[in-house]
């Protein structure tokens, strides 16, 4: 009987972790992980925060965001932002505040955002600014040659 109630209690853990969770409005989760895959299993992107406020069931105010985007299994671009607005059920974050995105030697910065995981779609509002770094002079001159 032993064995059985353990693998009961092992299935009914296994359940709850998989199970969708439900928020209370107000109810505050920190230091989250929300992983997204695709299809084939290979991880797309993670967003993480230090603390996720339910504002909604799905809609969460998230304080200090990042989001890594993956290719190959390898982080290939980093979003992060102080404040923002996160719709887990549509995937989709958006902000008023300020954003940085950091791919390879460029960094966007910018005020107001809004980013759609599933259509790998993002968009800045206002003030976006970019900077090339270890960009070197000579070959910049020479894409500008006619």
């Amino acid at each position: 009987m032993r064995i059985l109630s353990t693998g009961v209690m092992a299935i009914s853990f296994a359940w709850a972790v998989t199970a969708p969770a439900q928020f209370r409005e107000g109810q505050v989760v920190r230091g989250f992980r929300l992983p997204e895959y695709d299809a084939a299993g290979a991880l797309k992107y993670v967003v993480t925060g230090d603390a996720a406020r339910a504002v909604a069931s799905d809609v969460f105010e998230i304080t200090n965001l990042k989001i890594e985007l993956m290719k190959d299994g390898v982080v290939e671009t980093r979003v992060t932002a102080p404040l923002c607005m996160y719709n887990r059920r549509n995937n989709e974050a958006r902000s008023d505040g300020s954003v940085r995105i950091v791919r390879g030697d460029v960094v966007i910065t910018g005020e107001g955002f809004a980013w759609n995981g599933a259509e790998s779609h993002f968009r800045i509002e206002r003030n976006a600014r970019v900077v090339l770094r270890n960009i070197r002079l000579d070959s910049a001159q020479e894409a500008r040659k006619p």
